[in-house]
């Protein structure tokens, strides 16, 4: 990865070659009597002799090839012990913020896609040397002797010098050896933490995991081409994804040919093939200096098996153990003119500094941006990108990943309004906010202008509604100086404010100690989070988010927006069959405000009640022991009570039905019998469709009797007795003074009514009406009323058009059959009207006229026998 840093004029006074083989192996022949040109700061690290450096080659891979998978695509926490040496009376040094600074710049050029290795600091202060030689002047190599007894056997070991017996030196370290030699690197104290940062330490620790640099000559120079003849694993640093580098290989070739930002390679050497030189001046185990530094995958994968060789070692470990102590708390990031500030509360004691971490993501990629010492709680960011969001979090430098804060996030603004003078001291600031009554303010005081005049609290939120207005209250600083004020609200959430995000503005500047109205949140406002930013001027009415004032001050606040409570719609659908005992899902839709909150009922069970229901569609599981429908009984949310629809059926497919007789299989009432006796018989629980559960049961009228039988596992088993009846027969008197003589003629009307609960089936109703010897009938189909002897009243309606004579017997016997589409209703009647008339001398004997009706026995319209009994009428004789 590349880390932009500003380019620093000291630079090109701190390069550091320092070649400790003989040049005269070290250049081409053709440059070989020339002088190299050496400048400022020298890295000392030596070169090992070919043989080792082979042995060290294949030593690493095969530390590499043994590591479990994965080992390559995690982080290994890699402890370093600091050794700071003082002056003997324990002045001097080298300081903590530096040391924590330097250190979180270096991590973040060893971590690849959230992989890699992380530095620590093990213990919980420096180990100090107070030794006054050592500072003026440390002897390289020979002091290492000095220094030897403060190495520890579980960690890295770095020692920070004041000065160098060489005044050129940067610093050294040893690549990896089975001893704890091999762990230290001797680091000069430049003064400069980005330099130090972004170069030296990063140059020094890549070293101390085996890597090489990128101009190396020690095993032979390194040609340009990658293709037929390349050499790039066996001469100059042994990756092939770093070009080759032709520093110091010919007298020009040095950090001169290196210009801009980003840096650019301009000279123009050519290796033995002729091939120009294109190396990368960002490298960090080159010796250029540019604005930049990176290192490529090739070495990061030489990182990982040089950590993988060291970890083989036994003369030493690395694994120091990381400090417990309280994480950092109460984090909050606020933008102002100098970059993001970030304060934290510091709980602990034991810190030997804090990193500070920084991303895009609220989760991961997190990276050091910096670092400060012990019991420190700011860090200003001054590098940062408008319109971005940025995530901040801190965890001490001495412990790995137990000791993390909680994030904090701040949003870098498109531009920030310029205040030409500091209104601070005149009050001309804003001292309060609030919106829809909750008050943003946090007593900030002013903002002066080192920041800009400008204080972001984009970690502190109002609540608006979308398609709502919300009410604001300024307070100003001053009642003494005219203010204006006006307040622009990101309503896109894009990072700049437009003209139709400006949703205030006072009339006029004036004294008046605050300014309130309210703000518009359209509808069609979809981001959950937009900014606010109040700009209070003097003399003046601010029209422009980014403009140029005199006094004054802005401050940005978050808004939360909440969508208008819509009320819920809940619908259930849907039909299953599961075996006994087995468990299905059940789904309903819902529309409206979420969350909410649902009730479901059951046929059979008691109601079923879920909250806190956050999307649509819900699911949920039963298990039915019956078969059973599923109906919603309620749905609410915030906004109250909502509508349900629907129904759900789950059918339980039973493996074995029960066992179910019925005694008689049929029955007959009669006038002798006008009883009879049903019963059932079967494990489990019976009900009758007379709704009696009891095996045995008493009717008295004619139908079919069904029983069910439902046995523990609900499963069922249905049967029925089909219970019939005599036909009913009716007879009446023939009175003989209404028949005095040969040829009197009466009219009768016959009624028959469907005492029952529904209407008889159509056309299925037959009477047969008879008249006794010496009388004859006639039905007039056409014929529609009558006037009747002896009635109540005339003339009667009848319905003989809706009846056919089917039959005629001596016209003594009249059958008659209702006419197809007709039926008689519940409760209703047919009225049927005759005329009788004497053919004969009446003798004196008794006479009568009989009816006879059939019950509707094909039940196509009723199934309940029961039903179809009728009432027989006749009157009029």
């Amino acid at each position: 990865m590349s880390v932009i840093y500003p380019t620093q004029s000291s630079y090109s006074a701190r390069l550091f070659l320092y070649l400790l083989i003989g040049l005269a192996f070290a250049l081409p022949r053709a440059v070989s009597a020339q002088s190299i040109e050496r400048h400022g700061a020298q890295c000392g690290t030596e070169s090992i002799s070919p043989a080792d450096r082979q042995a060290l080659e294949v030593a690493a891979a095969k530390a590499l090839s043994l590591k479990a998978p994965g080992f390559t695509s995690t982080i290994t926490y890699v402890p370093i012990r600091p050794h700071i040496i003082r002056k003997s009376d324990g002045t001097g040094g080298y300081s903590m913020a530096s040391l924590n600074n330097v250190l979180a710049l270096t991590n973040k050029y060893y971590l690849q896609n959230g992989s890699g290795i992380q530095f620590y600091f093990a213990g919980t202060t420096p180990d100090y040397i107070d030794n006054t030689r050592l500072y003026n002047q440390y002897l390289q190599n020979t002091d290492d002797r000095t220094v030897a007894p403060y190495d520890v056997n579980n960690a890295l070991n770095q020692y920070y010098v004041h000065a160098f017996n060489n005044a050129g030196l940067g610093g050294y370290a040893q690549f990896p050896a089975d001893n704890v030699a091999s762990t230290r690197t001797i680091i000069l104290d430049e003064g400069d933490d980005l330099d130090m940062g972004n170069r030296l330490v990063p140059h020094e620790l890549g070293h101390t995991f085996n890597l090489l640099h990128t101009f190396e000559s020690a095993y032979g120079y390194e040609l340009v081409t990658r293709g037929a003849g390349a050499n790039c694993t066996t001469a100059g640093d042994r990756v092939c994804d770093t070009p080759a580098d032709p520093y110091a290989a010919f007298t020009k070739a040095t950090d001169a040919c290196v210009s801009g930002c980003p840096a650019t390679y301009t000279c123009s050497f050519v290796d033995g093939q002729g091939n120009k030189y294109q190396p990368s001046p960002t490298n960090i185990m080159s010796y250029y200096f540019p604005c930049s530094h990176d290192f490529t995958p090739g070495q990061y994968d030489r990182i990982q098996a040089g950590l993988a060789l060291r970890q083989t070692h036994t003369s030493y470990t690395l694994d120091a153990p990381s400090t417990v102590m309280a994480a950092p708390s109460a984090v909050v990031a606020t933008m102002s003119r100098g970059g993001v500030v970030i304060t934290w509360q510091d709980n602990s004691s034991t810190e030997m500094g804090y990193f500070i971490e920084r991303s895009t993501n609220p989760t991961t990629g997190f990276l050091p941006i910096g670092g400060v010492g012990p019991d420190v709680k700011t860090f200003t960011d001054a590098f940062f990108t408008p319109q971005t969001t940025y995530y901040y979090r801190i965890k001490a430098s001495n412990s790995t990943d137990a000791s993390i804060s909680p994030t904090a996030t701040a949003i870098a603004p498109n531009c920030i309004p310029t205040f030409t003078n500091d209104g601070c001291q005149y009050n001309i600031t804003i001292t309060g906010v609030a919106v829809n009554g909750t008050d943003l303010s946090q007593n900030s005081g002013c903002s002066p202008s080192p920041n800009g005049s400008f204080t972001s609290f984009t970690a502190v939120s109002g609540t608006v509604t979308a398609g709502q207005s919300a009410t604001f209250t300024v307070t100003k600083g001053t009642a003494t100086f005219p203010m204006g004020g006006a307040i622009w609200v990101d309503l896109d959430n894009n990072g700049s404010f437009d003209d139709s995000e400006l949703l205030y503005q006072t009339p006029e500047s004036n004294i008046v100690s605050t300014f309130s109205g309210s703000l518009a949140i359209p509808l069609s406002t979809t981001a959950s989070a937009i900014t606010m930013r109040v700009i209070s001027a003097y003399n003046a009415i601010p029209s422009d988010p980014c403009g140029i004032y005199d006094y004054g001050e802005t401050e940005e606040y978050t808004l939360i927006v909440n969508q208008p409570c819509i009320a819920p719609i809940a619908s259930l659908s849907g039909a299953t069959s599961i075996s006994t005992g087995q468990t299905t899902t059940l789904s309903v839709s819902l529309t409206g405000t979420a969350p909410y909150s649902l009730t479901v009922n059951g046929s059979n069970g008691p109601p079923i009640t879920f909250s806190g229901i956050a999307a649509s569609p819900f699911n949920f599981t039963v298990s039915p022991g019956v078969s059973t429908t599923y109906t919603l009984g309620n749905v609410a949310n915030s906004c109250g009570q909502g509508t349900v629809s629907g129904t759900a059926t789950v059918t339980i497919n039973c493996l074995t039905a029960p066992t179910l007789s019925v005694s008689p299989t049929s029955a007959t009432l009669t006038q002798a019998s006008p009883t009879a006796s049903l019963s059932a018989t079967g494990s489990g629980i019976l009900i009758w469709s007379t709704g009696e559960t009891t095996p045995v049961i008493s009717v008295t009228a004619s139908g079919v009797y069904s029983v069910t039988l439902t046995n523990p596992a609900g499963c069922t088993a249905t049967a029925s007795i089909p219970v019939t009846g005599a036909d009913l027969t009716l007879t009446l008197d023939l009175p003989q003074a209404n028949f005095a003589k040969v040829g009197t003629v009466n009219n009768f009307i016959v009624n028959i009514f469907e005492v029952g609960g529904l209407p008889t089936s159509s056309g299925n109703v037959t009477i047969t009406v008879t008249a006794p010897i010496g009388y004859t009938l006639a039905f007039a189909p056409a014929l529609v009323s009558t006037s009747v002897s002896g009635g109540s009243g005339n003339l009667v309606p009848v319905d003989n058009t809706h009846w056919t004579q089917t039959n005629n017997v001596s016209d003594r016997q009249l059958t008659l059959t209702m006419n197809g589409g007709v039926f008689i209703g519940a409760g209703r009647e047919a009225s049927l009207g005759f005329s009788i008339t004497r053919t004969t001398a009446n003798s004196g004997s008794a006479a009568n006229i009989t009816v006879n009706v059939k019950d509707d026995l094909t039940m196509t319209y009723d199934g309940n026998l029961s039903n179809n009994v009728y009432a027989r009428i006749i009157s009029g004789l």
